[in-house]
């Protein structure tokens, strides 16, 4: 009889558990690895702490809105210096609203913020919703930024394009001068909305706005595990708060070396572990919205064939 260079189903199932296992006693600790990944590669520099109310004056911010207009607001004297780390007074002290503007086109940004570019007529400037786990705590902003993220991913769906919207929108934000470096829909001030603290869709539509909280500890990242009590795994469990830093390593590299340890004896290359592994990946991201969601299964689905393949 020709020997099975297989692996044996039960040892598949058994390997394909404990990958469970680790993942779900570890799904915090890895997604704060993924989180930190991300945040290195994706998240912005110029001016980043005024961008996300990070820096010295952010508790300074008078949280009160003022109405505006895009024409109002691109009319704003231009500052002869952007310090890093400092608001310009009294146009960076401030949140504005826009009522009934038009949302002319948008894109997810190399930065992740999403990129809107607001008119009213034939003005237009810039507003920018920065990814939640972009924003270190403590930010005043972060409640706004993330019911802001949400509101935009359930209507729309940014992408490293522009695509067109031309939709009704009312939103606010906190006042921002940028560096004009050719941005589409710049105003001629280069003032913007950044970050938007709240937007809704359609004519007349009802802002919901998020209460400005500086003492929030997650500071703006977003570890909520969903209605239904999956895990980031995926596999119907709420992980550990007890796993720590090297508690998923150490149990994702115990289930890796058993399960190829075990393959090694039949010869093959267990390209069938990989594939569970995906499929837990998949299982894990596919209910997290736009940018988020595409790069924490990026990150899962290259260490799985980095690793296997």
């Amino acid at each position: 009889m020709q020997k099975n260079s297989g692996w044996p189903a039960r040892r598949r199932l058994a390997c394909a558990l404990l990958l469970a296992a680790a993942s779900c006693r570890s799904g915090d600790a890895f997604q704060g690895a993924s989180e930190v990944a991300t945040r290195a590669l994706a998240c912005g520099e110029e001016r980043w702490a005024v961008k996300t109310g990070t820096d010295d004056d952010a508790v300074l911010v008078d949280a009160t809105m003022l109405d505006a207009t895009v024409a109002e607001l691109v009319s704003f004297p231009a500052p002869s210096v952007l310090p890093s780390t400092h608001r310009v007074v009294p146009y960076e002290r401030r949140v504005y609203r826009l009522t009934s503007a038009v949302l002319v086109r948008y894109r997810l940004e190399t930065d992740s913020d999403y990129h809107l570019v607001i008119s009213e007529g034939a003005q237009t400037l810039i507003a920018e919703i920065p990814a939640p786990n972009c924003v270190d705590a403590p930010s005043p902003f972060a409640p706004g930024i993330r019911q802001a993220r949400a509101s935009f991913d359930a209507r729309l769906t940014a992408t490293d394009f522009f695509q067109t919207a031309n939709t009704t929108v009312s939103l606010a934000g906190v006042g921002f001068f940028d560096f004009i470096h050719g941005q589409s829909g710049v105003a001629p001030n280069g003032f913007e909305l950044h970050p938007v603290t709240a937007i809704c869709f359609g004519a007349g539509c009802a802002l919901e706005i998020a209460g400005m909280d500086a003492g929030n500890s997650d500071g703006g990242r977003t570890t909520s595990t969903g209605t239904n009590g999956m895990g980031p795994s995926g596999c119907g469990c709420v992980s550990s708060e007890g796993a720590g830093l090297f508690g998923w390593p150490a149990l994702l590299g115990a289930a890796l070396w058993h399960c190829a340890r075990r393959g090694s004896r039949g010869g093959s290359t267990p390209r069938g572990l990989a594939a569970a592994f995906d499929q837990l990946g998949d299982n894990g991201y596919r209910d997290l919205g736009g940018s988020e969601g595409i790069d924490r299964h990026a990150h899962w689905a290259a260490k799985q064939r980095e690793i296997f393949l």
